[in-house]
């Protein structure tokens, strides 16, 4: 089992190893520590009782020699409820964030995440009910709660300024935040996939660093966990190994159990061999790198993208003996707030600048220019929509038709149509996003419906038309009686 021990003077484990089993092990006193101590040869500079641990406290004895500084604990971790009692719970919640193909937020708050989760329906406890393909999905749609306008702001502002490995990107992440509430969604989220693969690089203490990059990823991570071990025993040079193993810590501290589930999805779901990746994000190394598919361009990646970056900050802060990352959100700063009204205003004026270019182009029967973020369909149906519901089926109701047999917008052809019934007789309307649509669709529509209307101008209509009748601006048409 793995251990983050390291090598120390015999003499000192040989005493744990002769009070280990004592029955009195918790009331020892601590001048049989001393004798031992002075048996061995020892050289004792201070011995006194002590606590150790950052998120469960275990009493012990701290020992001080010329050969090193260990603490024997007075409970064998076996005996520990909080540790065997939490085993269990932590492999399941390792299992869930694998199932959800994600790792521990850092930066978030529990609170935040277990309304996110909330707000998106996603269970951890019923998690094994449900396919992983399932869970991903439903788990997409927590990303945005998880990563919030606010925390992220926060995080890019005031905590990624500190990091000397991060802050050389923070114009182009900063810059990549504004595109994606601008609308550049995809160009977003390219932006910041080689910034990703710069700060994993440069995460491997030089001296350290291998050819293999899923090595150093194991390197780094080890060092971080190390360093959240070290804090956990004080700084002391040893403790028994049933207090310094993989399982005890994943189970008992908190900071380890976030490495850990970072660790695991780097190396079973970012850095998988394409043809192994399986998952539903397509936010995969090889994906992206080497364009096999265009499945990395859902928004909700650019809130992974963040997410992994504000990981690797945490990682950084434990992985980097200088270090100046602090692990705790700080209170929001005046450029934090100026920012965060920085993409309020691009989300606002997004929705503003689509609904002029697109009433330009309609009053002038120009197409719309489709980018990888936006083919312009959302808003036009919409469109559809609002113009069926308040100009056509109004004018119908108000001269007495009882409409019926709605549907929802076609994007193959961009219409919607709509049933009436008068008297015994039957209408049906087909109402085109523009005159401009295909000669094909005209002479479909024809033989289904008694009215073809069309949305804008009257761009080149007899070319597009041909020879099909009732073929109108909407705002020359007149409901019949």
């Amino acid at each position: 089992m793995k251990n983050y021990n390291t090598r120390i003077d015999p003499r000192l484990v040989s005493i744990w190893e002769r009070i280990k089993s004592l029955p009195e092990l918790h009331t020892l006193p601590i001048e049989h520590i001393y004798k031992l101590a002075l048996e061995k040869g020892l050289t004792v500079i201070e011995i006194k009782d002590v606590t150790f641990g950052s998120f469960i406290t275990v009493p012990g004895i701290l020992l001080s020699t010329n050969s090193g500084k260990v603490i024997y604990p007075r409970i064998r971790a076996e005996s520990l409820n909080f540790y065997t009692e939490s085993i269990a719970p932590r492999k399941e919640m390792s299992d869930f964030w694998r199932s959800v193909d994600w790792f521990v937020p850092a930066y978030v708050t529990n609170g935040d995440i277990h309304d996110a989760f909330k707000t998106a329906g996603v269970d951890p406890g019923n998690f094994r009910l449900r396919t992983d393909s399932f869970n991903q999905k439903q788990f997409d749609y927590a990303m945005p709660s998880i990563y919030s306008v606010g925390q992220m702001v926060l995080v890019v502002n005031q905590i990624l300024p500190k990091s000397e490995i991060i802050k050389k990107h923070l114009p182009i992440i900063k810059e990549s935040m504004l595109a994606f509430y601008s609308g550049m969604r995809v160009a977003a989220i390219a932006s910041l996939i080689p910034i990703m693969e710069d700060i994993l690089r440069s995460l491997v203490i030089e001296g350290d660093k291998s050819d293999d990059l899923i090595t150093n990823i194991n390197k780094c991570i080890d060092a971080a966990c190390m360093t959240a071990y070290k804090m956990d025993i004080d700084y002391v040079d040893w403790v028994p190994n049933e207090y310094a193993s993989n399982e005890f810590l994943k189970s008992t501290n908190e900071r380890v159990f976030i490495l850990e589930s970072i660790r695991a999805w780097l190396l079973d779901s970012f850095y998988i061999d394409s043809k192994k990746y399986c998952n539903e994000s397509g936010f995969n190394r090889h994906h992206f790198a080497h364009a096999l598919s265009d499945i990395w361009h859902k928004n909700t990646n650019f809130f992974r993208a963040i997410g992994l970056i504000q990981a690797l900050a945490f990682v950084e802060c434990f992985a980097h003996p200088d270090s100046k990352i602090s692990i705790f959100l700080p209170e929001p700063n005046e450029t934090t707030k100026s920012f965060h009204i920085e993409i309020i205003a691009c989300t606002q004026m997004q929705m503003q600048k689509k609904i002029i270019i697109n009433k330009i182009q309609s009053e002038n029967g120009l197409p719309h220019s489709v980018t990888a973020s936006d083919d312009g369909w959302l808003l036009r149906s919409a469109i559809l929509s609002d113009l069926m519901d308040k100009e056509i089926i109004r004018s119908l109701r108000n001269n007495g038709w009882q409409c019926c047999d709605f549907i929802d917008p076609v994007k193959d052809g961009e219409y919607i149509t709509v049933k009436a019934f008068k008297n015994g007789e039957s209408l049906k309307i087909a109402l085109l996003y523009s005159c401009a649509s295909s000669r094909q669709l005209y002479e479909k529509l024809s033989l289904e419906c008694d009215a073809i209307l069309f949305h804008g101008a009257a761009y080149h209509m007899k070319e597009y038309a041909g020879a099909v009748e009732n073929v109108y601006p909407l705002n020359a048409w007149i409901a019949p009686m």
